[in-house]
């Protein structure tokens, strides 16, 4: 039992530290609920544990306002961990944020996060991560460990600015901002850029950038980006092979880094990647404004080949049936290319799910068949170069994932009276160059007004 005066006394600290210590990380959104950043992690690794309340704290929490409660923590609705980790090792920053009292059509249902410098160059960070949900049918709770692909480093501070979809399903509403140390320190060396166009090469491949435009709308490319947009930035390559051969190379990937440590692949997602060709030129399109503040980018762009692949890159495996729509057939046929065995998983009909994570990544509406890496091939790329049915016609490709897990899924189109598929696989080797450049930056159409 806890005398009145103590618990009187008690409350009246908590209420003053809770005031200090949330000043600057609580904030009340339109719809009524609170944002908190509850955690912020540095490093390779991020895990945020959602704290559990004492059996007096939530004895107690039954007799208080719900604004007491939420502001001590003491609510108990469930609690949960969320954990990541970054794929290739980047070292980079990650944010626990708790929203309370959310509604189904609050910030929970579609948020972004901008990182932003004190000269106001921003930077989209992320879109959503890791989440757990908790509720007592009155209140609710969203809690959501953000993973930045990469934030301002020089400045002692680090802006954030949160964002949702309105509900026109086009445009993005800020709702709060924070600042947050910065953990990554401020000291960092500068790179030199070199001039563009220029010419790298790997082997018999040359490649030149011609072009290299940020601020610019992901939505349309060719035009600078509204305030509050998901901005993108835009690389063209021409790309020549200087060799005997003449193959068609198209790029694959993209990684972006600079000299404080930022490092990052766009992926799948809302800010996925967007690849293009015409003629010898190659376009890349990936999300991020590349903030003015730093005198240099450096891009690392992956090239596949898309015909020319040697003998031993080949595995063409026969008589593979074909499914019917909602039917799913394992396989284990296996082969090893270059010290990767790879093993066929299954071949799937248009209304059926493909096994394990692939069913999350198997093309809609088409027959699939999933393929696995051991090890994943660094530096390699698989294709499913060709595909014969019985009758000796060519089956449509769609390429879909790469790597995801180290398995890999392709979608088909195959003809309704097909009864076999001869399929041919190629693990081949990427080519990769680097550039160090600075990109040109497009104002707003905020600034040019």
């Amino acid at each position: 039992m806890i005398p009145a005066f103590g618990l009187a006394v008690a409350l009246a600290l908590l209420v003053v530290n809770s005031s200090r210590q949330n000043l600057s990380r609580t904030q009340r959104l339109p719809d009524g609920s609170f944002l908190k950043v509850v955690g912020v992690s540095y490093g390779t690794n991020h895990n945020y544990a959602e704290p559990v309340p004492r059996s007096w704290q939530k004895q107690l929490a039954r007799t208080l306002p719900f604004s007491w409660t939420r502001r001590f923590g003491w609510y108990d609705h469930g609690h949960g961990s969320i954990g990541m980790f970054n794929l290739h090792g980047e070292t980079n920053l990650a944010i626990a944020t708790t929203c309370e009292q959310a509604t189904a059509t609050s910030f929970t249902a579609s948020p972004r996060v901008v990182a932003f410098d004190e000269q106001g160059n921003s930077f989209d960070a992320a879109f959503g991560g890791g989440s757990n949900s908790g509720g007592d049918g009155t209140h609710h709770r969203h809690t959501i460990l953000w993973s930045l692909a990469a934030f301002p480093r020089r400045t002692e501070t680090i802006g954030l600015r949160f964002l949702e979809l309105a509900a026109d399903g086009k445009t993005w509403q800020p709702l709060a901002e924070f600042h947050i140390p910065n953990p990554a320190g401020s000291q960092h060396p500068s790179w030199t850029p070199e001039p563009w166009p220029t010419t790298k090469t790997d082997d018999d491949l040359a490649v030149t950038l011609i072009g290299l435009k940020a601020g610019l709308s992901k939505q349309e490319p060719m035009r600078a980006a509204a305030a509050n947009e998901t901005a993108a930035t835009r690389a063209l390559f021409r790309v020549q092979q200087t060799g005997p051969t003449n193959v068609c190379w198209r790029a694959k990937s993209i990684e972006v880094s600079d000299a404080t440590g930022n490092r990052w692949s766009p992926g799948p997602g809302p800010a996925s990647i967007s690849l293009a060709h015409e003629g010898e030129t190659e376009e890349i399109i990936f999300p991020g404004a590349l903030w003015p503040g730093e005198s240099a980018w450096k891009l690392r762009v992956e090239f596949s080949r898309m015909a020319g692949f040697d003998a031993d890159e080949l595995w063409t495996v026969r008589g593979v049936m074909v499914p019917g729509a909602t039917q799913t057939i394992t396989l284990d046929n296996a082969t090893t290319i270059h010290d990767t065995k790879l093993t066929l998983l299954a071949i799937t009909g248009e209304n059926a799910k493909q096994l394990g994570l692939m069913r999350w990544e198997a093309l809609p509406k088409h027959a699939n068949i999933s393929i696995h890496a051991d090890p994943i091939p660094k530096g390699r790329r698989l294709a499913l170069v060709k595909v014969v049915d019985d009758q000796g016609r060519e089956v449509d490709v769609q390429p879909g994932t790469d790597w995801s897990q180290g398995e890999n899924v392709f979608g088909l189109t195959i003809p309704q009276d097909a009864k076999l598929l001869d399929c041919t696989f190629a693990l081949h080797k990427s080519r990769f160059v680097e550039f160090l450049a600075k990109p040109e930056f497009v104002p707003s159409k905020a600034e040019t007004k």
